[in-house]
């Protein structure tokens, strides 16, 4: 199920059919309710995708012979056996979480939650994050309950884009390289590094490495900038 903007649309259909006779529990569960999001899973290149570069939508992946596979990500649990856990302390709820099941990769996973020590073990986990493609890190007060769309309830989203000052800041760019995820497979470019261009004359620029470039940009642009032809002189 998918909510939104207090809307919500039923999606069980297509992941029944190929998600959920995948799926085994550790433990005996007559009902449950866990709060997570469905990723998509690459079974060929063995990875997922990040929100930016998903090549397709999670929600239409009916066929059992494509490559791709939904894949739900646990966060939190709500309801185990017809008791609720959402007034129970996080602590508590991360522990029961750990207990149902076992990770299976391209099928069913649940996140690992990391005590902070400090703000820069904070700081190194986000960097460590955004240098994974995914969008940041959730800080969950250890004592805190499940509160829905209550984003002061002791969670807070740490992402790049939600900072203020210098941290994110639009500018023209050119490619300048790329680096390939899998060196046996050199047909795709994952990261791109940029680079500034200062003009010196008609004839004649500098062009200097700003920094690499492996989010945001969508599997379409991907395809574009990998067709395209470039020439240097």
């Amino acid at each position: 199920m998918k909510h939104s903007n207090h809307v919500s649309n039923e999606f069980s259909e297509g992941f029944n059919m190929l998600l959920a006779p995948l799926i085994k529990f550790s433990t005996v569960v007559h009902s449950i309710i866990l709060d997570g999001e469905m990723l998509v899973y690459d079974t060929y290149q063995s990875r997922y995708f990040t929100k930016g570069e998903t090549p397709v939508d999670v929600k239409n992946i009916k066929d059992k012979s494509s490559k791709f596979r939904p894949c739900f990500c646990a966060f939190d649990i709500l309801l185990y056996n017809d008791e609720s856990y959402m007034n129970r302390p996080y602590t508590e709820r991360c522990q029961l979480l750990q207990q149902l099941f076992k990770d299976r990769i391209g099928v069913m996973v649940k996140t690992k939650p990391i005590r902070i020590r400090d703000v820069d073990h904070m700081l190194d986990l986000f960097n460590a994050a955004v240098e994974k493609q995914e969008e940041g890190i959730v800080l969950k007060d250890a004592q805190s309950i499940y509160k829905p769309g209550d984003r002061q309830g002791g969670w807070y989203k740490v992402k790049a884009d939600y900072f203020d000052g210098d941290v994110v800041k639009e500018f023209d760019c050119v490619i300048i390289g790329g680096f390939y995820e899998n060196l046996n497979s050199r047909n795709f470019i994952h990261k791109y590094l940029v680079g500034a261009v200062e003009k010196i004359d008609e004839d004649c620029m500098n062009v200097f490495a700003v920094g690499e470039v492996s989010q945001g940009v969508t599997a379409q642009e991907r395809i574009k900038i990998n067709e395209s032809q470039t020439t240097s002189c």
